[in-house]
């Protein structure tokens, strides 16, 4: 409470008169602000005090409790979540729905011990969720994930190895679970509606293999291992009928697991073909979103793409059915989701694109820039 008699005695001197130089209407103003705080402090006590009269012991433990509560932003995470099924029952994936069982598409995913827990079980909770039939490939078998072990070392001078035992593995237990067959790293974030919709466009029963081109190391070029390729059933069978043959026609161990594989489809017979869209923006993506919608890329990068980069760059180039993007943290997989199958402008129904090349197309040369 406040000292009045405190107050007043300081603005007052010890003769009892007032300090000239401060006058009448500095005491007045003084003794209004006094009036008026004692006024609020004396009013919330007995509103305070009415809600208590008022509330029955229930009630006002709660509002005893909301009062010395951590503060609202804390208090949110205990509240349920959402269910965003209910928002997506109004969107029509009856296309993609059918695309899911005509075009039937196997991803292994290679991963190791170390990311079970973190990248591999984000991919799994994420866009593992659209495959028609995933794995994981690691050196240990963990039944969380799962993943299935191959009797491989872990580290980079070993991923050929890895890779290798992986399509036996595939071959030999799921030739016929799919139609096209992929393989992605554990920080591969692949829009699976968008692949099946380019792979409808064409013929797995070619010897024909698809991903973000390079054109060095190997005559034909080969394709990125980071943003994933993807190989037609015919592939599959000429690589796993080979059986021993294959030893001897593709390498079997060390590091650049990516030109590895390019180099034994080439010596298989297995082509590499176009797969920009039909504008030629480019569908699979070696690097992250925000990388090459900026168009910096390092050095090697514009001299081992086929696609055009030194020309082409930014968004313009990143077809409107992007497939797949490497290097995406775990929790940058979660945003992904979000942006591409929640975020939705208000008004605007986008209308189906066709942007798949014509069949039988054979420009492929001109993306040699």
């Amino acid at each position: 409470m406040w000292n009045v008699s405190r107050v007043v005695s300081s603005l007052i001197g010890e003769s009892g008169t007032i300090y000239e130089r401060r006058g009448w209407p500095l005491v007045a103003g003084v003794f209004l602000g006094i009036t008026i705080t004692l006024y609020f402090d004396l009013n919330t006590t007995l509103h305070i005090s009415h809600v208590h009269e008022r509330m029955s012991w229930p009630a006002l433990n709660t509002f005893r409790m909301r009062m010395t509560s951590p503060s609202h932003a804390e208090r949110q995470n205990d509240l349920p979540c959402p269910d965003l099924s209910r928002l997506a029952a109004d969107d029509d994936d009856t296309v993609a729905k059918q695309l899911e069982k005509e075009v039937r598409v196997l991803v292994w995913v290679m991963t190791q011990p170390d990311n079970h827990q973190s990248k591999a079980r984000v991919v799994r909770d994420t866009w593992g969720r659209r495959v028609n039939k995933l794995l994981f490939i690691s050196s240990i078998n963990d039944s969380s994930i799962p993943t299935i072990a191959v009797n491989v070392s872990e580290g980079r001078k070993h991923l050929t190895a890895k890779s290798q035992k992986a399509w036996r593995y595939v071959y030999e237990n799921h030739f016929h679970d799919a139609d096209w067959f992929m393989k992605a790293d554990d920080n591969t974030y692949v829009i699976m509606e968008n692949l099946r919709y380019f792979l409808s466009g064409e013929n797995t029963s070619e010897p024909v293999h698809f991903g973000h081109l390079f054109k060095t190391i190997v005559k034909q070029g080969f394709y990125s291992g980071g943003s994933g390729y993807v190989l037609s059933k015919e592939a599959l069978r000429r690589w796993g009928e080979k059986g021993k043959d294959v030893a001897k026609l593709c390498r079997q161990d060390g590091s650049g697991e990516d030109n590895a594989m390019g180099q034994c489809m080439e010596s298989l017979g297995v082509r590499v073909d176009n797969s920009t869209d039909a504008l030629g923006r480019t569908r699979f993506h070696c690097f992250k979103p925000e990388q090459h919608v900026v168009g910096k890329h390092p050095a090697w990068y514009y001299k081992y793409d086929a696609n055009g980069a030194t020309v082409f760059k930014g968004r313009e180039k990143m077809s409107d059915y992007a497939i797949a993007f490497h290097y995406i943290e775990p929790w940058q997989m979660e945003v992904m989701e979000y942006f591409v199958y929640q975020l939705t402008p208000y008004g605007i129904v986008r209308g189906l694109k066709h942007l798949n090349q014509p069949r039988n197309h054979t420009h492929l040369k001109v993306l040699y820039w």
